[in-house]
């Protein structure tokens, strides 16, 4: 999870729901060698899993396993503490936005960012 893109594919596919390779490439910048590599290892730590598209049984999908969904508390934290911390977080928080509205792990860390946010808000006063 330490590399440079790691957590952003794992962001990616829990929040965005982003399955496919074409996806996952797109946005970010990622080049297709590197986001190749990454996946292979992220599959291989059993935090991610690879499977046939049933559309197209040419490509595949990336889905969290259990292990991977283990990391929203992670990625809740940290966005907790970047709105915290950082300059602009206000603007952060608007992004949560264009999460996917349909995803529970999404729904969950949004609830945990404004929840330590206000909590914090909270213990200031």
């Amino acid at each position: 999870m330490g590399d440079r893109w790691s957590l952003l594919i794992i962001r990616d596919i829990l929040l965005y729901r982003k399955s496919r390779f074409r996806e996952l490439a797109s946005e970010e910048g990622i080049a297709t060698n590197i986001l190749s590599d990454r996946l292979r290892q992220l599959v291989d730590s059993g935090v991610i899993e690879k499977k046939r598209d049933p559309d197209d049984r040419r490509s595949y999908i990336y889905q969290a396993t259990p292990k991977g969904n283990g990391l929203a508390g992670l990625m809740s934290e940290l966005g907790a503490w970047g709105t915290a911390n950082e300059p602009g977080s206000k603007e952060l928080i608007g992004t949560l936005k264009h999460y996917r509205r349909d995803s529970e792990v999404a729904a969950t860390i949004r609830s945990n960012i404004y929840r330590n946010r206000y909590a914090d808000d909270a213990d200031m006063q």
